[in-house]
């Protein structure tokens, strides 16, 4: 809101922390949870992101992984909560399970590990440009090749991840496009009691109709806007007994290209920005299986134009924690102001949270509980005349099932709440998915899967309902 390596459906994604705690969302492309409107948010990016941030704490499962296909969110394979990693001989998620047996064994080559894999998606869509009236259908390709490189353990491990996608319409020849990227994660245990972690991002991929906020409904499209991403987030972590802190920070410029429907072009490049932000944490380990958390954030973004130059403030308490071996996760609750540089644009408030919770009833059954709250600015204009600001709330529930060794059934269902300050505009977005993997051999992956979206409008001719439906092979070696 991901997907990271084989699955399907929709959903409220969070993006993985680089210290392994799930961040507050940010403006980044293709949340495989927020399909559904997303201020500044473009779906294609995001899955693919959550699909690269997963290797930084290494190959998840084979027999779990789903495969990452662009303009296709899918269920992802989350990265281990605060307390897995604090905790490793607890319980695993299903997603998470290893199966040796299941793995791919790639090539070692001068001290690095490299995972080479090539995915076919087939993928039919009910309602491609994401409008109320008259969807046009269509039957979507991916050709995804990829490579993971890592160095394997140490006291220093990094992860590489290059892929491309070749997305190719049956009827709509004119939306072809080409997407491709690559992560690189490091992690340096400098000592017992001290990490650094880093992580680089680029992107390059084409937005989804279903992520525009525009002032008029969708309509056809000629071609899909191009969106560019490059991105840089750094962290310490230092343990002093009983305490923990943290300080983390980086960079991300994103672009964006104009929107033409129905011979009107709208600016998004009016969104093109640069944004920094600083995050400081500190925890306290109450007993060995439960710790208090305080985090802040400082986020300030400068845009092309200038107008909408703004700052965010956010700070949060909650806790980490694990229960009887059945439930742990994190919860925070706190406040999030958002604040334009302008004060003829005022600022807007609110309650923020966020959850990354799991439940095992059992060593087949993984049931997780994700969701948060940030604010997005658009181009749509308020009441004041001034740029709306989004209040976005999210929540998400998957239910992962190991049916056999080999293969996992999950499903999802999500809800999402845009609410646009100084308009009479709300949006509610729900999901609902499920996808079906098969590890035939530590070679190839076989997947099926489904997802409906459904969006309703206070504003006429902002509200569509989606159908998707494919296959996936993956072949890896």
């Amino acid at each position: 809101m991901p997907i990271a390596s084989l699955a399907i459906c929709v959903t409220v994604g969070r993006q993985p922390g680089i210290d392994g705690e799930a961040n507050e969302p940010y403006c980044c492309p293709l949340c495989c949870a927020r399909i559904l409107a997303m201020p500044r948010r473009f779906t294609s990016a995001l899955s693919l992101l959550f699909a690269v941030t997963a290797l930084l704490i290494g190959e998840a499962p084979v027999a779990a992984q789903v495969l990452a296909t662009p303009g296709f969110s899918s269920i992802y394979t989350p990265s281990p909560t605060p307390a897995d990693q604090r905790d490793p001989t607890g319980p695993v998620g299903v997603l998470l399970r290893q199966r040796p047996e299941l793995q791919p064994e790639g090539f070692w080559v001068e001290g690095l590990h490299l995972l080479p894999s090539a995915s076919v998606a087939t993928i039919y869509d009910s309602n491609i440009f994401a409008t109320q009236s008259n969807p046009a259908s269509d039957v979507v390709l991916h050709l995804r090749p990829e490579l993971n490189a890592d160095n394997g353990p140490g006291l220093i491990r990094y992860n590489l991840n290059v892929y491309g996608d070749i997305v190719r319409y049956a009827s709509h020849e004119s939306l072809d496009n080409p997407n491709f990227g690559t992560t690189l994660g490091i992690v340096g245990d400098l000592a017992s009691t001290l990490r650094v972690e880093s992580r680089t991002s680029f992107l390059y991929d084409h937005s989804d109709p279903a992520s525009f906020v525009l002032p008029t409904a969708n309509g056809t499209l000629t071609r899909l806007p191009v969106h560019h991403l490059i991105g840089e987030q750094v962290s310490v972590i230092r343990d002093i007994g009983r305490w923990g802190l943290g300080l983390g920070g980086g960079y991300r410029r994103e672009t964006f290209e104009n929107i033409t429907i129905n011979g009107v072009t709208f600016e998004q490049s009016q969104l093109n920005s640069n944004v920094f932000d600083v995050s400081p944490k500190v925890t306290y380990d109450l007993t060995p299986l439960l710790r208090g958390v305080v985090r802040g954030e400082y986020r300030h973004e400068t845009d092309a134009a200038g107008i909408l130059n703004s700052s965010t403030y956010t700070v949060v308490t909650g806790v980490d924690f694990e229960f009887r071996r059945l439930f742990r996760g994190t919860a925070t609750v706190g406040y999030r102001e958002h604040v334009h540089d302008s004060s003829a644009f005022g600022s807007v408030g609110s309650i923020t949270y966020g959850l990354d919770l799991a439940w095992y009833p059992s060593e087949i059954v993984t049931v997780t509980l994700t969701g948060n709250q940030d604010f997005s600015d658009t181009i749509l204009t308020g009441a004041r005349g001034t740029p709306a600001v989004t209040d976005v709330k999210t929540v998400q529930a998957q239910v992962d099932c190991e049916v056999l060794r080999q293969v996992v059934l999950s499903g999802i269902v999500s809800y999402e709440n845009d609410d646009y300050q100084s308009t009479t505009r709300r949006d509610d977005a729900t999901s609902a998915g499920a996808n079906l993997v098969y590890t035939i051999n530590r070679y190839w992956i076989a997947s099926t899967q489904y997802r409906y979206v459904t969006r309703k409008s206070t504003q006429p001719g902002f509200s569509y309902d989606r159908h998707q439906a494919g296959v996936v092979f993956k072949l890896q070696f």
